[in-house]
């Protein structure tokens, strides 16, 4: 039995490549909250804490019944008396027990920190489809459905911010392989979305320069100037003022 667990978007699953029936809401955040937990134990107190947040708490009986409809949604095949092997009981809690790679926030993890590792070791034609690779998994934000649960919001941050940081070394990649035309549009778009993100900013007025529009990158550079100190009351980074002498002192 093969089953995968989706949570780059709304929360999903398959099992044996079919779409797991997982219900209603609170079914999806039982299952959101043991995913985040990453195969730790979550105690029954803090899941019903955490499910049923702002709501009345039920009892424990009623944690049971989730975890049972849960099971079946995720082991269909499981015969009577047979002990499950994926939502599985320890000590006085609950946890997933699944392979490596079933949950597509951990693959995307591993190839993210592939691609940063080929890029950092200049390996750009490597690190682009690795890349491209870890952005495909996403489809919508993380936890999509169930992320105004207070115990996701942790891995929600690392998350979006881990998909930012692959999203601005693929714009370095497609700069690193000459792609310059490709990585300024995309960092245009990626600068509107995440105005206050330097990097961002930084791989636009590189990608504009190598293009020869050195007028665009200095009106760049004005506006990123104005911005940075207008809400964070910051001058540029290193990095990108490393970048505004490339553009000013080219010939």
């Amino acid at each position: 039995m093969d089953v995968a667990i989706t949570v780059l978007g709304p929360v999903g699953a398959t099992v044996d490549g079919r779409p797991a029936a997982l219900g209603g809401p609170r079914r999806r955040a039982l299952l959101a909250t043991l995913v985040a937990a990453a195969g730790e134990t979550v105690e029954a107190e803090r899941l019903l804490d955490e499910v049923w947040a702002g709501r009345r708490t039920p009892g424990v009986g009623t944690l049971h019944f989730y975890v049972s409809t849960l099971r079946s949604a995720l082991e269909p095949a499981r015969g009577p008396g047979e002990a499950p092997r994926v939502v599985v009981r320890r000590a006085s809690g609950y946890a997933l027990d699944l392979p490596p790679g079933a949950v597509d926030a951990e693959r995307f993890t591993v190839l993210a920190a592939d691609g940063a590792a080929a890029l950092t070791g200049r390996r750009a034609e490597q690190a682009l489809p690795l890349l491209d690779a870890a952005l495909a998994l996403w489809h919508g934000p993380a936890y999509a459905d169930v992320a105004d649960l207070g115990v996701l919001a942790p891995e929600v941050a690392r998350l979006t911010e881990l998909r930012l940081g692959a999203q601005e070394d693929r714009l370095a990649a497609l700069l690193e392989r000459g792609r310059a035309g490709e990585a300024a549009a995309a960092a245009g778009a990626h600068v509107r979305r995440h105005p206050l993100r330097e990097r961002g900013w930084e791989l636009r007025i590189r990608a504009l320069h190598r293009q020869g529009r050195r007028a665009e990158a200095l009106a760049d550079l004005k506006a990123v100037r104005a911005l940075l100190a207008g809400e964070l009351g910051l001058d540029p980074g290193p990095a990108l003022q490393a970048a505004e002498r490339e553009v000013l002192t080219a010939v």
